[in-house]
């Protein structure tokens, strides 16, 4: 079976096994067909069989016998090669047996495939034996059946792909910001080092800091400057950092033959643990008990007088594109601090080396003389950045937003609203080249991170149907409101609604035009004044609304607005239809000061408005009879159940079959709590 499911669909659902909970469907099918006397089994086009065949081995056996395989197989190629049906019956021979196959689809692919048997016994005739084991049921029941079979297996992926999608969102929005974490530090070493340009140390100092700086940043066991000498046969290591003191090189590189350093032919050299070397390499490594490296050779005048090494002696290590990258600026650096200091009673000369270095550093440059405002350098890819001189209308704002705002060494987030772009721009007094004070930036394009970012935001905390916030979203933003009224001594109100028979739209036009009733009703929601942004959809057709401290005494004016977008038929499939909703009002913080407790208690008020009538508005009464506070907490445990992947429901669904042929494996059953909720009767 699972091998005809792989031929039938390769483009079809890709990530069912991910919506697939093998032990939430055993669950629920055990308990469907226990209380609806049907025989049923779960099947998906990746994982073939997800559910053990519900029935004895006799019951099993004697279906096997009614249908046989080759109906099954039928059944499955109709539903797989249908873009339109979602439930197909196969005719069988016996009257008194019904044969369906129920599609669950989840943006428009299969993910899942229920196949459904049933023994009628308001068909069955006397002469029709049927073994006393079997379960019957009556047509109306079986049909009956598969409705709510559908029903509760859409509710089931919809949630299980919520969730998906909120794990996915995390994880990325984690991803991202320790991603912007390590950028950011690269920034601030680099930005140091840049520094280093203008320090009036000596060089070798400067070169300790430097490489003090890099083995720090990237953990690097070992890191030196090692200087050819002028009889070009012999070299010694002038500067030295490494993490661990007994790892020192130095001291046995003073006077030292450059034929054992095979580096040092004026070429760059990246070597990681799993490079294959050269037997040169190979002895060199060994001897100094190396285990990754990388050479780049400085050169002055076009000779390579220095070489930047950096050695791995601890770990196994494979170098990282963009760490290579960061070392080759870092010797950028190095040689123009070096060709500096030769040169250095030469201004061009010392100008032109600081260009050089200036225009590979990787990010925008802009040096302004905080005398006379004048702009006195900027790189290439500064204009990159600010094109068509925007920077010119944009470079008050940036230097002088002020001096409060932009200190000195720190970095700042500038958004343009010109090109809608965002900055991390890093500020810096230095001195020039000829003595004066200058301020020096650094400007990173950050845009792409900081829209993903958003994005990312935007998912984890908005209804993906409605784009209203979410239940989590919601629950974090009655804390704040609630926080916010008890400090200031304000007050607010809580909206619980729940719309009045949405039920009988979806069962009568569709779920597509349930789901146009939501998105509508979302809009007309907040387009109530002073709703626009405290407006959540907690699932289903449930909505929660919050009237914040600012907007709390126009209260009655809010209900009332939102009672009337109800009293207006909705257009939907040509024509009008009626869907009026009620409400439980609770206000903050007098019935309660916690975000779990505010919504009980508005639950309790909604319930009260159904009892009534529905179509009312009800505000909590602490008076509420027990009784109606425990029925309430029952229906309330049931449309959670629903929406969280049936994570409480006790008794709803059982197990399913399958051919006693095949060889299933069990999967542990997850027991859930909860009743059958109010509107399944």
């Amino acid at each position: 079976m699972k091998q005809k499911l792989d031929m039938q669909g390769s483009n079809e659902l890709m990530f069912g096994a991910e919506l697939l909970d093998g032990r939430v469907l055993q669950g629920l099918q055990d308990r469907f067909c226990a209380c609806n006397n049907l025989y049923c089994v779960c099947l998906s086009q990746m994982q073939g069989v997800v559910t053990k065949a519900y029935g004895s081995k006799e019951e099993l056996n004697y279906l096997h016998e009614k249908v046989g395989m080759a109906r099954h197989i039928v059944l499955l190629n109709r539903l797989i090669t249908s873009e339109m049906e979602d439930v197909v019956e196969e005719p069988l021979e016996e009257d008194y047996l019904k044969m369906n196959g129920v599609a669950i689809r989840v943006g428009g692919k299969i993910a899942a495939i229920w196949i459904v048997i049933g023994v009628l016994s308001d068909i069955a005739a006397p002469e029709q034996e049927i073994p006393e084991n079997i379960q019957k049921t009556t047509t109306k029941q079986y049909y009956n059946s598969l409705d709510f079979l559908t029903y509760i297996s859409k509710q089931y992926f919809a949630t299980k792909l919520d969730e998906l999608l909120a794990q996915e969102a995390f994880a990325k929005n984690r991803e991202s910001q320790e991603q912007i974490k390590t950028e950011l530090q690269r920034t601030e070493v680099m930005t140091s080092i840049v520094k280093m340009l203008e320090s009036e140390n000596g060089f070798s100092k400067i070169a300790d800091e430097i490489l003090t700086d890099v083995c720090n940043y990237l953990k690097i066991s070992n890191a030196a400057l090692l200087r050819i000498n002028r009889d070009g046969e012999t070299a010694d290591m002038i500067s030295e950092c490494c993490l661990e003191e007994e790892d020192a090189l130095i001291a046995k590189c003073q006077g030292i033959s450059t034929s054992e350093f095979p580096f040092t032919n004026g070429k760059p050299y990246m070597i990681s643990a799993d490079s294959i070397l050269p037997p040169a390499f190979a002895q060199f490594f060994e001897k100094w008990n190396i285990q990754a490296a990388i050479s780049l050779p400085v050169e002055i005048n076009g000779e390579a007088a220095m070489y930047l090494c950096f050695f791995e002696l601890r770990k196994r290590r494979i170098w990282d594109v963009s760490d290579i990258k960061f070392l080759n600026e870092v010797k950028q650096i190095v040689q123009s601090i070096l060709i500096k200091r030769i040169t250095k009673n030469s201004l061009a000369s010392s100008y032109a080396s600081l260009e050089a270095i200036l225009e590979n550093v990787g990010c925008g440059i802009c040096v302004r003389d905080m005398l006379s405002e004048k702009i006195l350098y900027t790189n290439q890819q500064f204009h990159r950045l600010f094109a068509d001189g925007r920077f010119e209308k944009q470079q008050d704002e940036i230097f002088r937003s002020g001096n409060k705002r932009y200190g000195n060494g720190n970095f700042v987030e500038y958004y343009s609203k010109e090109d809608n772009r965002y900055f991390d721009i890093y500020h810096t007094q230095i001195n020039w080249v000829d003595g004066r004070r200058v301020m020096l930036l650094t400007v990173y394009d950050v845009t792409d991170k900081k829209l993903y970012q958003q994005k990312i935001e935007r998912q984890a905390n908005n209804d993906f149907l409605t784009g209203l916030y979410n239940r989590m979203r919601c629950e974090h933003d009655v804390e704040i409101y609630i926080q916010r009224a008890r400090e200031q001594g304000g007050k607010g109100a809580l909206c619980y609604i729940d719309l009045d028979d949405f039920k009988h739209i979806n069962d009568g036009l569709g779920h597509q035009y349930g789901d146009i009733l939501l998105q509508t009703i979302s809009r007309s929601l907040q387009g109530v004044t002073g709703l626009d942004s405290t407006c959540y959809r907690m699932g289903g057709d449930e909505f929660i609304i919050i009237v914040n401290q600012e907007e709390y005494q126009r209260l009655d004016e809010i209900l009332t607005e939102i009672r009337n977008i109800f009293s207006k038929p909705w257009f939907l499939k040509g024509g009008d239809y009626y869907c009026t909703m009620s409400m439980g009002v609770v206000c903050f913080p007098d019935d309660g000061d916690n975000v779990q407790e505010l919504i009980k208690k508005a639950d309790i008020a909604l319930y009260e408005a159904k009892k009534g009538g529905k179509n009312r508005i009800a505000f909590y009464d602490e008076n509420v009879e027990a009784t109606s506070f425990k029925r309430l907490d029952l229906e309330k445990n049931m449309r959670y159940a629903t929406t969280n992947s049936a994570r409480n429901l006790r008794c709803i669904i059982s197990r399913l079959w399958i051919f006693p042929d095949r060889e299933i494996h069990v999967v542990e059953q997850r027991h859930l709590s909860a009743g059958i909720p109010r509107q399944w009767g």
